[in-house]
Formats: C-alpha cells, sequence, structure tokens
C-alpha cells in the first residue's frame, strides 16, 4: 500500500514521470495505472506475477 500512496504523491510533481511499475498483484498495478490517468500521465511499463 505505500507504493500506491507515494505513486500518488510523486504524481504532484511536474519534474516527476512513472517509468515502470512492478508489482506481485495486478490489482496494484491497476490501482497505479488509474493514478497516471487522473493525473494525466504517460503510461508506465509494467511487470507483474510471480516472475515479475
Amino acid at each position: 500500500m505505500r507504493g500506491i500512496g507515494a505513486v500518488g504523491r510523486f504524481m504532484y510533481l511536474d519534474s516527476v514521470e512513472a517509468a515502470a511499475f512492478c508489482d506481485p498483484e495486478e490489482a496494484n498495478l491497476a490501482r497505479s495505472r488509474a493514478v497516471l490517468r487522473e493525473k494525466s500521465r504517460p503510461e508506465a511499463a509494467e511487470c507483474t506475477g510471480p516472475d515479475g
């Protein structure tokens, strides 16, 4: 849960871009994706699952 909160906080900074997200849980990636859309930011690369 700390990672998703950090994504939201960092997206208030114009100089920050999310390049990639990696999480074993797809639901967490979906939440991070939603934060980027909400803040009108470009999509980030993603990896998930037990093998990352």
